[in-house]
Formats: C-alpha cells, sequence, structure tokens
C-alpha cells in the first residue's frame, strides 16, 4: 500500500490517518492501523523515533521498566517484537552515601520489586515498530503546526520541515488526512498546534494544564570498564547527596547480555532545571565527568570510580521542549477530557491519557484505543 497518494488538479498529498508524534504511542497506533490496511504517515519534530523511549547503548534515559504480570500491553508487544526483557538487578548490598544499608535495594530503586527492563534498552521497541512500518511512513524533523477541518470531512495538516531530508514531502506543506491522532504531551501540543476550529475551552484548558509525566526528570547514565560494584557484593543501588540522588544499575555488561557496565541516576525536580544549564555550559561534558566521579566516589571510591569510568552522558527533560510544557501544574491524567476526539475527526493518544499514566503501558494501551476509535470512524464513512 502507497502511504501517500496525491490529487493530481491540486497536487495536495493524501493520506488516511496522520499521526503526530513517534513515540511508543503514535508508533503503537500506527502499527494497529497499517495492520488494518489504512495510509499512515507519522509527523515527529525530533530527528529521532522514540520519544521518551531514548536508550544509549541498551541503557535508558528515559522509560526504564515494566512491570509483569500487570502490563499486558508491554509483554504482548515486546513478544511480538522480538524484544527481551531482563530482571532489573537490585539484590546485593545498597547504599545510603557511604554507608552500607544491606539488601534494600527493592525498597529503595524507583521501581520497586518485581520490575524489567530491555536488552537493546526501551527505545528498542519503537525502533522496531518502525522496521515494520511502510517506507516513507515515518517523516522525522517534521513539525505539525496546525490542524484545520478541510472539505468533505478532511483534515489539513500543517507542517514545517526542520532538516534537510524531505522524504516525499516539501519543506513546508499540507497534508490531507482522513482523520488525525495526537501522540505528543498534551501540555505541548496545546500551546505549539493551532486547531481549526478551536478545542473547546475546558479541554484546552485541561490540555494547557496537564504536566508531561517525567517532564521535570533528569537522567544520568555512566559506563564503565567492568560491573565493580557486582564484584564487590553491591546491587548498584546508592541514595546520594546532590540533584540526582538515587542510582541503580542500567547494564550488567556479558552477565546479563548487554551491551555495556552502566550505573543509571535519576534527579526529579526543580534541582534539575539548574543541573542541566550546569551541564549545559561549554565544559558541560568534563563538568559531568566530574559530577558523576565525585557523586559515585563518595559511595565506591574515587579512585576506583575514576579508574573505571569510561563515558558519561545525561538528558533532562525538562530543557526538551518537544517534551516539556511550562504551563503544566496539574496530574489528572486520565481525564476523559484528555482523550475526547473532536467532532472533526482529531483523536488524542499518549500516556497521559490513560490511567496507567506514566508507564510505558498506558502509552501503548492508549496508541491502540485511539486506532480502535479512527478505525471505527472511518468504517463509518
Amino acid at each position: 500500500m502507497d502511504t501517500l497518494t496525491v490529487d493530481t488538479e491540486s497536487k495536495t498529498k493524501s493520506v488516511d490517518v496522520a499521526v503526530v508524534g513517534a513515540g511508543i504511542s503514535g508508533l503503537a497506533c500506527a502499527a494497529a492501523l497499517v495492520k488494518a490496511q489504512y495510509s499512515v504517515v507519522i509527523m515527529d519534530a525530533r530527528p529521532r523515533s522514540g520519544g521518551r523511549l531514548l536508550s544509549d547503548q541498551g541503557v535508558d534515559l528515559g522509560a526504564s521498566w515494566s512491570w509483569p504480570p500487570y502490563d499486558t500491553h508491554v509483554a504482548a508487544l515486546a513478544s511480538r517484537l522480538g524484544v527481551l526483557a531482563v530482571p532489573q538487578r537490585l539484590d546485593g548490598v545498597a547504599f545510603h552515601g557511604r554507608n552500607q544499608v544491606g539488601n534494600m535495594g527493592d525498597r529503595m530503586a524507583p521501581c520497586g520489586p518485581g520490575a524489567v527492563r530491555f536488552q537493546g534498552g526501551y527505545a528498542a521497541l519503537p525502533s522496531a515498530l518502525v522496521q515494520s512500518l511502510p517506507p516513507q511512513a515515518l517523516q522525522l524533523e517534521t513539525q505539525v503546526v496546525a490542524l484545520q477541518a478541510g472539505d468533505a470531512g478532511s483534515i489539513n495538516v500543517e507542517f514545517n520541515r526542520l532538516g534537510n531530508s524531505f522524504r516525499g514531502m516539501e519543506s513546508h506543506d499540507i497534508l490531507r488526512a482522513r482523520r488525525v491522532v495526537v501522540a505528543v504531551p498534551p501540555g505541548v501540543h496545546a500551546e505549539s498546534i493551532a486547531y481549526t476550529p478551536p478545542l473547546p475551552q475546558d479541554q484546552q484548558r485541561m490540555m494547557a494544564s496537564t504536566a508531561t509525566w517525567c517532564g521535570d526528570w533528569c537522567k544520568v547514565v555512566a559506563k564503565f570498564a567492568s560491573p565493580f560494584w557486582r564484584q564487590q557484593g553491591a546491587s548498584g543501588v546508592a541514595a546520594t547527596e546532590g540533584p540526582v540522588s538515587i542510582w541503580w544499575e542500567g547494564g550488567g555488561g556479558t552477565e546479563t547480555g548487554d551491551e555495556v557496565n552502566a550505573l543509571i541516576g535519576l534527579g526529579v525536580g526543580d534541582d534539575t532545571a539548574a543541573f542541566e544549564n550546569r551541564m549545559a555550559s561549554r565544559n558541560g561534558n568534563e563538568e559531568l565527568r566530574s559530577f558523576v566521579t565525585a557523586t559515585l566516589g563518595a559511595v565506591f571510591g574515587r579512585d576506583l570510580v575514576a579508574e573505571q569510568l569510561l563515558s558519561v552522558r545525561h538528558k533532562c527533560w525538562i530543557a526538551d521542549p518537544l517534551t516539556y510544557a511550562k504551563g503544566g501544574q496539574h496530574r489528572n491524567y486520565g481525564h476523559p477530557l484528555l482523550k475526547r476526539p473532536t467532532p472533526w475527526g482529531v483523536h488524542f493518544a499518549g500516556t497521559e491519557t490513560e490511567q496507567d499514566n506514566g508507564h510505558v503501558e498506558g502509552a501503548i494501551k492508549a496508541g491502540e484505543r485511539a486506532a480502535a476509535e479512527v478505525a471505527f470512524a472511518l468504517q463509518q464513512q
């Protein structure tokens, strides 16, 4: 099936469904619609797919975990795509600063007991979904700026291309779709997409005021030559002072089938903005390396950490305007207004629209729910 068709008179490109946002929710929606034989284009302003599923050599800078047997949608998708789950290792000595606190990793780590992560990182899921889609279905560096009700039940999707690879569409153009699914955080699309006719005031206010899940989170990945903490009988779980206050094992190397040995640190809240400003300086990488050496050195020994440390990376989502919306103050996740379709054919997905908010489970569920809504609506036309 061709992804795009072209009106020979107007030259306007058309598609059954345009999905705004190539995170796991948008991709799950698109995959379900492609399976149902609809033509789909996914548009994302980023130069990559995955949204808040971001991994570096299999180590997660965004979403990290799933919780079987509760996360049935995640488990089903991972099984279908051949992505293997790995139990999150929490056994062994945990630390509070330099003090050993015994085998308490399952109480201290944010995931709690029973969590799994994924070989290749959580980003392996969106990566595999992209591979299952038709050529040119995914349009990266493509920012949707307006949605307008068109003629004969169509929707005009106005977009700007931010990159140099146009993949079948012009740098500024309008795509005509029969239905649209918006799968980006509510506060982000409420600020960045113009709706004509406008969304109802109560719905617009609800979306604009909804905080992005993990929007004020910051993760630090530290890769090491060996999993030295394992050799010490430690779990890798450590509570530390400063803006990044909790650490855990994000990669155990060959012992767990991972590409690297890594610890992940997490900071949450207002301090992450100051931390990002500091790390965004000209010498940011050296600043980050020094920060990791000092912070983890206070736990495991500075000389050992400095000797073993290979590389560092961080991601503060508060500095990402495609994720974080400054106006979002409330956590009314799953509220009906966040997912109520417009009368003219725009549907809404994303983890914030579901009761399983903040988890990949909710994001996948939202994408598949929106796909079912769209398929039903198209069958009525």
